[in-house]
């Protein structure tokens, strides 16, 4: 059984900490793209935003490849906590890489900078995009 799937099911049973202690007993070298991809999302939608972009710091540290899914959740961590700094940061690197922009990474970005109170940009992100949608 996968590793990202035993921390998946100690995330879902809001066991975190759990999570996290089985996360860091793990080599580096074992941790790949899923295990990083699930603790990420797994601190954003447990409110545990200061660990999120605390774990996304260390992933940059390490070069480990992020997704889509882990970058919606740094983007949420920020607006929720006000880092717009670092939400642009986050921003640039999804430009620099050219990284697809998807409707989730989409509406991370509009939700950043709405919150931030940067409505003009918010409402640029969303007019760039093709596929604009009830869920944009």
């Amino acid at each position: 059984m996968p590793i990202s799937v035993i921390l998946d099911g100690f995330i879902k049973a809001r066991e975190i900490e759990r999570a996290r202690q089985v996360f860091d007993e793990m080599p580096i070298s074992v941790r790949d793209a899923a295990t990083w991809g699930t603790m990420l999302p797994g601190y954003a939608q447990t409110k545990h935003y200061n660990q999120c972009l605390s774990l996304y710091d260390q992933m940059l540290v390490l070069s480990v490849p992020h997704d889509n899914m882990s970058l919606v959740s740094v983007l949420s961590a920020c607006a929720r906590m006000g880092e717009l700094e670092m939400g642009i940061q986050v921003h640039d690197l999804i430009t620099r890489s050219r990284i697809q922009i998807d409707s989730f990474l989409c509406t991370a970005l509009v939700d950043l900078y709405a919150k931030s109170g940067r409505i003009e940009t918010a409402l640029g992100i969303f007019e760039a995009r093709p596929d604009k949608n009830l869920f944009t």
